[in-house]
């Protein structure tokens, strides 16, 4: 998210229509996993999530955070109809019913 903060301020700037979408997994998890297979310290890979309310208010853009896929496929229609600066933020834990590791078989979990 931090890389992209001054596109949200030109997007704002420019009058741009146009959805970030953030996939919060309450940390850098692909990393995790991928360090945490190999045995390697993960601690550097906890982060904390910024208010993300806070950034889209900053910049002038709305923020939506779906509760259930099907809010999040409503969400998306509506912007398809009626285009604007929008930030949704997806929680990892709502979105997925398979945890982050086990995608790829259990070998990498």
């Amino acid at each position: 998210m931090q890389f992209t903060l001054p596109e949200m301020a030109v997007a704002r700037e420019q009058d741009l229509k146009l959805v970030v979408v953030i996939w919060n997994n309450q940390g850098y998890k692909e990393i995790e996993n991928s360090l945490s297979a190999r045995g390697v310290d993960t601690s550097s890979t906890r982060i904390a999530s910024p208010n993300f309310t806070a950034i889209a208010d900053a910049y002038g853009w709305d923020y939506v955070k779906p509760k259930t896929p099907a809010e999040f496929g409503a969400v998306l229609e509506r912007f398809m109809k009626s285009p604007e600066l929008l930030l949704i933020e997806l929680d990892q834990q709502v979105a997925l019913t398979t945890p982050s590791g086990q995608w790829y078989g259990d070998d990498q979990a």
